[in-house]
């Protein structure tokens, strides 16, 4: 029985999960994973300005945590939608202001937000910013 090969030529090896599920050689498979890190390079980022700060990265979501104005805040990105959602723990108790699940989404037509690029990334961090300064001066999400 002749060896499994890849269709470079090069042998597979023994191992069951590569000749059953890849069927491609390492040295086949490196430009992809070239490639897979190199997207992933473009989606690892901060955002950080007046009043806030967040870290995001990978991809399929990007997705990070920090602060904005003093709340803990959520980024995700995936699909066609970002999301930016904040946790209003340190709210006072009896607070008027209805608080609202997202303080920022947004849907992308043009790309799949799942690989958004850190630009993108941070220019929509910077907008939610902006947007819960106003909530936070006039109570209206």
């Amino acid at each position: 029985m002749e060896a499994p090969a890849c269709d470079c030529g090069n042998p597979l090896g023994d191992e069951d999960f590569r000749e059953k599920f890849f069927k491609t050689c390492a040295s086949c498979l490196q430009p992809i994973s070239d490639a897979l890190a190199e997207g992933l390079a473009q989606c690892e980022g901060e955002a950080s300005g007046e009043g806030y700060h967040l870290a995001f990265s990978g991809a399929c979501p990007v997705q990070g945590q920090g602060e904005i104005h003093g709340f803990p805040v959520y980024y995700r990105a995936r699909h066609d939608h970002v999301y930016i959602d904040f946790f209003p723990m340190n709210a006072k108790m009896g607070d008027p202001r209805k608080w609202p699940d997202s303080i920022y989404r947004y849907d992308v037509d043009d790309s799949d937000a799942s690989w958004l690029s850190k630009e993108k990334s941070q220019q929509y961090i910077a907008e939610a910013a902006a947007q819960f300064q106003v909530f936070l001066k006039t109570g209206e999400a």
